[in-house]
């Protein structure tokens, strides 16, 4: 597994741990959660192809 360090502005940390407290997860879980889900949302769809410039 890589580790990574992620800088954010303290608002957005403070709405990301919010987040996760209502969702009765650690940050680093709700982050893997939201990540998960949006590359979901951006999987192409079966038989389309992404452009070289939407890739």
């Amino acid at each position: 597994m890589k580790q990574i360090t992620l800088r954010l502005p303290d608002d957005e940390h403070a709405r990301l741990k919010a987040l996760a407290e209502r969702e009765h997860r650690s940050l680093h879980a709700q982050i893997l959660h939201m990540l998960d889900r949006s590359r979901d949302d951006h999987a192409p769809v079966e038989g389309e192809r992404r452009s070289a410039q939407g890739a």
